[in-house]
């Protein structure tokens, strides 16, 4: 079954509003053993709709429609529908005014939530669903009118299996060639399809498996997430989609009922923000101290005068000061120290922007590794944040 989905709006071409509802009945029908093959946008154009309409007609099965229906100037999506499939309006008795105009032989499809019905069609051999643009309203028709008709014209019940694996530490690119060789028809690996997805600095993998058999599509997508955890597992860090790195670090360290803290610099706090995010961090976050100016690193986390004198703030050498200062003032198991250029002034031909030393103390074992990451400034903060709490996870 070929879905389409087709959203009306001026307010969506124009970027003003996102378009939720095509992600959510993307994820719905996809999820549900649907592919949906074609998304189109088309803005209060009647031409530009009219071949909208035409085109789906002629390649989809299905067209999910959202946006048109309600009783202002601007709302005639069923009027341009019934244009382009020459078929003439009529009343629907049990609907108010304008929005009572359906095609003929169409069927109007209550709205618990709105005064717009939705509308079934089918002009020739493709069935058209027109849904309110209003999110609540649509979720409503779908799923209370639309999705259990599909489910009924379908030939089969398709079970659908997916996996979500975040990975970070690791470039797009590099993962490509790691798992190339997997991979025939571009996109699948065996006969599960694979997707990748940026999301800085991270990189997402979702494994979408379907078949006739519940179990089979479960095989499938278990055994494509193993052979591709072969391969780069050591980058992998979740596989659930809501986790996220501090939720992972703070299960992982509450679990080993450890406690962290950490000495930030150009990140400004943002770990420690990142970390009491997320429900159940006092569990295991003693605090954290942001030492930026020079005299709160010697003054609060006692690093020497004479290493920001002969070293400077950012160096191997304040680093390990910082992360063995804030060992001492909290006492956690495993503390991070953060120092560096995060721009776009303050470089040099020997420190340049984005220049940034990482150092981390746990257990007793200290650890400094040196980075260079050339992003603006919010970029490269986020980035070094991912660091130092992928850092605790490789512990």
């Amino acid at each position: 079954m070929i879905v389409e989905i087709l959203t009306i709006g001026d307010e969506i071409l124009s970027g003003d509003i996102l378009d939720t509802n095509k992600q959510y009945l993307s994820e719905f029908c996809w999820s549900n053993g649907f592919k949906v093959h074609f998304h189109t946008g088309v803005r209060d154009d009647e031409t530009d709709m009219i071949e909208a309409f035409t085109r789906a007609g002629e390649r989809a099965d299905v067209v999910l429609v959202t946006g048109g229906l309600g009783p202002t100037v601007d709302d005639f999506t069923i009027e341009v529908a019934a244009k382009a499939f020459k078929t003439k309006l009529v009343w629907d008795e049990d609907t108010n005014k304008k929005q009572a105009l359906i095609p003929e032989g169409a069927q109007a499809l209550p709205n618990k939530y709105g005064t717009a019905p939705g509308v079934y069609f089918k002009p020739h051999k493709t069935d058209f669903y027109f849904m309110p643009g209003v999110p609540s309203e649509m979720k409503y028709i779908f799923n209370t009118h639309v999705f259990p008709a599909m489910l009924e014209k379908s030939d089969k019940k398709i079970y659908f299996a997916k996996a979500f694996l975040k990975t970070f530490g690791s470039s797009e690119s590099d993962l490509d060639n790691a798992l190339k060789d997997l991979f025939h028809e571009r996109t699948h690996i065996d006969h599960a399809r694979i997707g990748f997805r940026f999301s800085f600095p991270e990189i997402y993998l979702k494994v979408s498996a379907w078949d006739a058999d519940e179990t089979k599509a479960q095989a499938l997508c278990d055994d494509v997430v193993a052979r591709i955890k072969e391969r780069v597992g050591h980058y992998i860090y979740a596989e659930n989609q809501d986790d996220t790195l501090e939720s992972v670090v703070i299960k992982k360290l509450d679990a080993a009922h450890k406690t962290i803290a950490f000495a930030e610099s150009c990140t400004g706090g943002l770990i420690a923000s990142r970390i009491t995010s997320v429900s159940g961090a006092s569990k295991i976050f003693k605090g954290s101290i942001v030492s930026y100016a020079n005299d709160v690193k010697q003054h609060v986390l006692h690093v020497d005068e004479s290493i920001l004198k002969k070293h400077g703030a950012v160096s191997k050498a304040c680093a390990i000061a910082m992360v063995e200062g804030v060992h001492k003032i909290t006492n956690a198991d495993y503390c991070a120290a953060v120092t560096g250029i995060a721009g776009p002034t303050g470089g040099a031909d020997e420190k340049p922007v984005g220049t940034v030393h990482v150092a981390t103390l746990c257990d007793g074992v200290l650890h400094h590794k040196e980075y260079h990451f050339n992003y603006p400034r919010e970029m490269f903060r986020t980035i070094v944040s991912s660091v130092v709490l992928r850092r605790f996870l490789l512990q």
